[in-house]
């Protein structure tokens, strides 16, 4: 008799309030639309799958109400699976920090050279996800002790984005090497320059940003003084800039070739800077594995790279954008996954200019609403 594998489904944090919504409503149809729903997916042996990110979209809703019904609807399914935290602590939902160390993991334990990206996905998939009762997830019982921190986050999150999306690349193509050229700035220049940056990044925040900043001088301010620390850092040494500058992030001006572009090289920063996190989470240095990791994207970086570049003409920002990046990285690894609409035009664009990705990008799902799902996967041959 052979053995019935469980299939496991992410689905959009919007999609999840709208099922819990109306599993915890007055209204008897669509207490059983939602109960259809769950019997529905269930049956054809479907868990869904819980990642940090739905988890603090759901609890950080407004109406904190809601909220509770939000997690009392997630304790009323069968089963649930859940990306594993990196540092096994079993009883927190995983982010895509431990989606990274995982791919991190894998990474550095195959033979590079003989091993195919399908195999690299199965072994990521094989260690990334545990499932059981939700009660046993121990931090849903502490949702409201982590709302007012969830609630920060989502405000940290719509500055993050706002600036992502309005900052232009201007120097993005210029040389590295070029810094070497500048002449020393005067003081009285260089804070007329960073009065007109604030500015003129300000105006792109109320234009391109996120509706619901409060203060965009204030979020433009703090962006300037961050990045004009960084050229006060290196105006006093005495050392050619370009090198000077490098090595105040971290680095040594050998690391890099003679072309490389300050665009580039901030990517490199980012980049590091990134997976520093994700690598302490094994009990790693990142100075001891960045020469493994450093021209190699994993799978999960490559689909947030090509999403924002999808991204960058859209008319506005909008703080959920970071999390809808996060939730998309679980593509590779489960049998299906469920996004909003627009991420899943961000990822046709990504596939349609490099056909290479559909090697990660399975078909994805975009449902109007979560009702709709059950029939969707019956319908669609990948999903069947």
């Amino acid at each position: 008799m052979p053995v019935i594998q469980p299939k496991f489904i992410a689905i959009d944090s919007s999609l999840l309030g709208q099922w819990a919504a109306d599993t915890c409503s007055k209204d008897i149809v669509r207490q059983k639309q939602a109960a259809l729903m769950r019997d529905e997916l269930f049956v054809a042996n479907w868990i869904p799958v819980l990642y940090w990110h739905h988890f603090e979209e759901l609890v950080r809703h407004a109406n904190e109400e809601v909220a509770e019904s939000r997690v009392k609807f997630l304790l009323t399914l069968p089963l649930v699976a859940w990306v594993s935290r990196a540092d096994c602590r079993t009883e927190i939902i995983g982010s895509v920090v431990d989606l990274h160390a995982t791919e991190i993991k894998i990474f550095l334990s195959l033979d590079q050279c003989n091993t195919s990206t399908n195999e690299f996905i199965q072994s990521t998939r094989a260690d990334l996800l545990r499932f059981a009762k939700p009660s046993e997830i121990t931090m849903l019982a502490m949702w409201r002790e982590l709302r007012p921190y969830l609630m920060d986050m989502g405000i940290k999150q719509q500055e993050i984005a706002s600036i992502c999306h309005t900052t232009e690349d201007t120097y993005a193509n210029v040389p590295l090497s070029a810094l070497n050229n500048n002449t020393a700035m005067s003081w009285e220049l260089a804070k007329q320059f960073y009065s007109e940056e604030v500015s003129s990044i300000s105006n792109e925040l109320v234009r391109r940003g996120d509706k619901r900043l409060s203060n965009p001088d204030d979020l433009a301010a703090w962006f300037c003084d961050m990045v004009f620390s960084n050229v006060a850092a290196i105006s006093g040494i005495h050392r050619p800039p370009a090198e000077a500058f490098v090595e105040h992030f971290g680095f040594s001006i050998g690391d890099f070739h003679g072309a490389i572009t300050l665009g580039e090289f901030r990517e490199v920063v980012r980049r590091r800077k990134q997976l520093e996190v994700s690598v302490a989470q094994l009990g790693l240095r990142i100075e001891d594995v960045w020469p493994k990791l450093r021209d190699r994207l994993m799978p999960s970086e490559e689909i947030i790279s090509q999403i924002r570049k999808s991204r960058k003409n859209a008319a506005r920002s909008s703080g959920s954008d970071l999390n809808d990046d996060y939730h998309a990285t679980l593509i590779p690894y489960l049998d299906a996954v469920v996004v909003n609409k627009r991420t899943h035009e961000n990822l046709r664009q990504a596939k349609r200019k490099n056909p290479e990705l559909s090697l990660l990008l399975k078909p994805v799902l975009k449902a109007s609403c979560y009702h709709l799902i059950p029939s969707i996967l019956r319908n669609n041959k990948n999903f069947a």
